[in-house]
């Protein structure tokens, strides 16, 4: 700042008219040889969040609840077993590299393979809504009926009120008697 001052540079596009001059001699006043003259910088990775993860035999990985398996190639086949780095970009690019070599890869869709069966009828659970919605059905109108300012029912851990779950109880044992629901049902 005192340099721009005393040659009386008081612009930005003065300022970058200087810079190339000022760069020179600096260098020229400040900069050294290099003992080793090996460039020694390390390639920049933008910024992103890295995960180490281990390859199976089938060169397949999981991040981020997804799949990926690795294209095979002659390197790809060495690395079976070993860990690799998973670079998360914040544009959400996803690279998976190994001593700074990027490795192809391609994602897994679990979803194409997995085939979902037919939603079918089921005359015990059709019994059992029936009845669970007859007691919702009395819940709403004792509600309406009571005092709002009465204190509120203890709740079993299935949400219904104690005195709800009891006749639900009692609805399914009669059901079983009957034979429409079978026993395995558990609260």
């Amino acid at each position: 700042m005192k340099e721009l001052r005393l040659r009386g540079i008081d612009t930005i596009e003065a300022a970058n008219a200087y810079a190339p001059e000022f760069i020179a001699d600096f260098n020229r006043r400040f900069g050294k040889v290099p003992r080793n003259p090996k460039d020694m910088h390390r390639p920049f990775v933008a910024l992103c969040r890295k995960e180490l993860r281990k390859l199976s035999q089938g060169l397949a990985l999981r991040y981020d609840k997804v799949m990926f398996l690795l294209e095979p190639s002659d390197l790809a086949r060495t690395l079976a077993g070993q860990k690799v780095i998973v670079c998360d970009y914040p544009d959400g690019r996803l690279e998976v590299t190994q001593d700074g070599t990027s490795l192809p890869y391609r994602t897994f869709d679990t979803l194409r393979s997995v085939h979902r069966s037919e939603v079918v009828e089921n005359k015990r659970l059709d019994d059992m809504l029936a009845v669970v919605t007859e007691m919702q059905a009395g819940e709403s109108n004792s509600a309406a009926r009571e005092d709002r300012a009465a204190p509120a029912r203890r709740t079993i851990c299935s949400g219904f009120p104690t005195a709800a779950k009891a006749m639900a109880i009692r609805s399914v044992a009669a059901s079983r008697v009957q034979g429409r629901i079978s026993p395995t049902i558990l609260w």
